[in-house]
């Protein structure tokens, strides 16, 4: 399939073997328009960014140019799901198999993550509520959130899961209030060296406000790097937020392992770099 490839945002690198195909675009909210007129795609696949560059949108629609879209929802405050990241990357992928070929091989990743999808949903099926630790997730700045149902899945509770917009801006004063066991930090790192994840850490462990929340005096911070938790990775993502919210259940698994495992099985590469810390 990589054959068929004429083009790739900045941020498509894995496996290394794509690095080769010219970028086109930072990402799909950015994407070089000129460029990609120039390479003659027979069709463009895209994230939900690209319809809010509307000029950039309708330039492409305008040269003919079929545009597959992963996700066309805007993001709604969802607290529930049973659809997890891993089913909608596996979705995905069994679509544009059927656009671009390689169904067996994307049949075989499917099997593959879906053992450890289906996996967590046991292991917490059983789950109370009261099992479950307060997470605060946050993402780009300091207590800036958003509401998803991927903490629910992995065995927590979102301490905004009650706000009214898909990405509020909590207050010091109502985590402090909440008081997280957890606090997961979304993160993107260029080079992936450990040294930003512990900078990122530490900058949240130190902050004043925090200093008597459980999840920095018990030291339950963690740094997740957004490469985990979407699109051919996002089993690891999903093992990782699971083994921080349900440490016991979870103490055989090795999410560090199956990222290796992944990686070799499907691109025959190995991880370079961390992407979550500790």
């Amino acid at each position: 399939v990589q054959d068929k490839i004429v083009g790739r945002d900045a941020s498509s690198n894995m496996p290394a073997s794509v690095l080769s195909i010219p970028v086109v675009g930072e990402n799909s909210y950015l994407p070089n328009v000129e460029l990609i007129l120039e390479l003659k795609p027979d069709v463009i696949f895209a994230d939900s960014m690209l319809p809010y560059n509307t000029v950039a949108m309708s330039q492409l629609e305008a040269a003919g140019i079929p545009i597959f879209i992963s996700d066309p929802v805007d993001p709604e405050p969802t607290k529930h799901s049973n659809l997890t990241v891993v089913d909608f990357s596996c979705n995905l992928l069994s679509k544009l198999a059927t656009i671009v070929g390689g169904q067996n091989k994307a049949d075989e990743y499917i099997s593959y993550v879906q053992y450890y999808n289906n996996l967590v949903k046991q292991r917490l099926a059983n789950l109370t509520q009261e099992q479950r630790p307060k997470v605060m997730l946050e993402w780009y700045a300091p207590y800036n959130t958003f509401v998803t149902p991927g903490l629910d899945q992995a065995g927590g509770i979102n301490i905004a899961e009650n706000q009214t917009v898909y990405a509020p801006v909590l207050s010091p004063e109502f985590v402090v209030e909440q008081n997280p066991a957890i606090i997961i930090r979304m993160s993107s790192s260029s080079n992936h060296n450990v040294t930003d994840f512990i900078a990122e850490r530490d900058a949240i462990m130190s902050r004043p406000e925090l200093t008597n929340v459980d999840a920095v005096k018990n030291g339950r911070v963690y740094i997740c790097d957004w490469d985990i938790r979407g699109g051919i990775s996002s089993v690891v993502g999903y093992l990782y937020w699971a083994k921080w919210c349900q440490p016991t259940l979870f103490a055989d698994i090795d999410p560090n392992a199956v990222h290796a495992e992944l990686y070799q099985k499907f691109f025959g590469t190995t991880v370079q770099g961390v992407f979550a810390y500790p």
